[in-house]
């Protein structure tokens, strides 16, 4: 199985808020603004048996 590639925006506060009252299928397609840039913003999901978690590490 492929890991997910996981790409990362940093949106503001508001837009947060409103993602997260988002109650429809449709809000929450959205793509918001970006509101600031990060290099290398994007990287494979990796599995972390142990732990049982998922992460993703961005440089």
């Amino acid at each position: 199985m492929t890991p997910p590639r996981v790409t990362v925006v940093i949106i503001s506060e508001q837009q947060a808020q409103l993602l997260l009252k988002s109650e429809s299928p449709a809000g929450r397609g959205k793509q918001p603004v970006e509101c600031g840039d990060i290099l290398n913003n994007s990287g494979c999901m990796e599995y972390q048996p142990a732990s049982r978690q998922l992460s993703v590490s961005f440089r």
